[in-house]
C-alpha cells in the first residue's frame, strides 16, 4: 500500500482478525485484507489458498509368492499430495511397486513433497503351494540294445537322478530313474520309474495247490512279468467253458468259480501275449489242480 502517512493498518478477515501485512499457517480458503493510514481512504485485496487434494492411493495389486519361492510382488498407485514421492515399504523397497518378495505381512509408508503422508498396513501376500504332478510312467522292461526314452513333459527346469538336467533321459540299463520338475511359478514334482532289462519269456506251472498254505495256491505266469504287452489268459474246464479270464499277468486263477471251490482235476488254459520288442506269442497247455 502507499499514500496516506506512510503508516498503514492492516485488518484481515480471519477469526480472530489479524493485524499484520502477511499470513502464515492457514488453510486454504479466501482472505480479505483492509488497507488503511491516517489521511488516506482505505482500500481491500482479497487472496485464495488452495490446496493439493488429499494423498492416497490405490488398492494394493499383489502376486501371490509360489511354493515357498521368492516371486510375490505388490504394486501401488498414488494421487493427490504433491510430487515427488516418497516410498518405504516394511521390507526397505523405496519404489511404488516392490517384486521378488516372500510370502509375508507388508506395510507401506507414502510422503509427499509437502511432508503430507500416509500409511497402507497389514497387505498379504500369501504362498500358493501348487506341487507339479509329473509322471515317468509305469515300471517296465526293455530288452538288451533297446534304449526307452523318459519323457516327462514340458517344464522350466530338469533334474535326473544322475543330476542331468535335459528335458529327456535315455534309458539302457536295469535301475530305478527319477526325475524332479519345476514349473515356470517355481513349484515341482518328482516321479520315479524302474527299469528291467529283461525279455526272457513266460512259463506255466503244470500244476497248483490252492489250499490256503500260502504255497502255489494260483495259478498264472512266472517270469518276467512286466516285460508283457497284449496280454490275455483263458482257463477251461473239462466241457470246455470258460471259467477264467484275465487281461493282467499278476491276477491268477485261485482255483474257484464264482466263490465255489473245484476238487482235483486237469483244465485247459490259453495265453497269448507280446514280450517288448518282440512278435506275438500264443501259449496252451493243462494244469492239474490238486487240493
Amino acid at each position: 500500500a502507499n499514500g496516506g502517512s506512510g503508516i498503514y493498518s492492516y485488518s484481515w478477515n480471519t477469526i480472530p482478525p489479524q493485524s499484520t501485512s502477511g499470513l502464515t499457517n492457514i488453510g486454504s480458503g479466501t482472505y480479505i485484507v483492509t488497507v488503511s493510514s491516517a489521511g488516506s481512504c482505505s482500500t481491500t485485496a482479497s487472496y485464495t489458498v488452495t490446496q493439493p487434494s488429499t494423498l492416497s492411493s490405490t488398492l494394493p495389486v499383489v502376486t501371490a509368492a509360489t511354493c515357498g519361492n521368492n516371486n510375490g510382488s505388490i504394486g501401488v498407485t498414488v494421487s493427490g499430495g504433491t510430487v515427488p514421492y516418497q516410498y518405504t515399504w516394511s521390507n526397505g523397497g523405496t519404489a511404488a511397486t516392490i517384486t521378488n518378495i516372500p510370502s509375508g505381512n507388508y506395510s507401506l509408508n507414502v510422503k509427499d513433497a509437502n511432508g503430507c503422508n500416509f500409511t497402507v498396513a497389514n497387505i498379504v501376500v500369501a504362498d500358493n503351494n501348487n506341487p507339479v504332478t509329473v509322471s515317468l510312467g509305469n515300471d517296465t522292461s526293455i530288452c538288451k540294445g533297446e534304449t526307452l526314452t523318459l519323457s516327462p513333459g514340458l517344464y522350466t527346469s530338469y533334474r535326473w537322478q544322475d543330476n542331468s538336467t535335459n528335458s529327456v533321459f535315455k534309458v539302457s540299463g536295469s535301475g530305478k530313474y527319477w526325475v524332479k520338475v519345476t514349473d515356470g511359478t517355481g513349484c515341482s514334482g518328482t516321479d520315479t520309474i524302474n527299469v528291467i532289462v529283461d525279455c526272457s519269456g513266460l512259463y506255466f506251472p503244470a500244476a497248483f495247490t490252492p489250499n490256503n498254505d500260502n504255497w502255489n495256491n494260483y495259478f498264472g505266469p512266472l517270469g518276467n512279468l512286466g516285460s508283457v504287452r497284449n496280454y490275455s489268459f483263458r482257463v477251461y474246464d473239462r466241457y470246455g467253458q470258460m471259467i477264467f479270464y484275465s487281461t493282467d499277468p499278476y491276477k491268477k486263477w485261485d482255483g474257484t468259480l464264482k466263490g465255489g471251490g473245484y476238487n482235483t482235476g486237469a483244465f485247459a488254459w490259453f495265453a497269448t501275449y507280446n514280450i517288448v520288442g518282440q512278435q506275438p506269442r500264443t501259449q496252451k497247455g493243462t494244469v492239474l489242480l490238486l487240493r
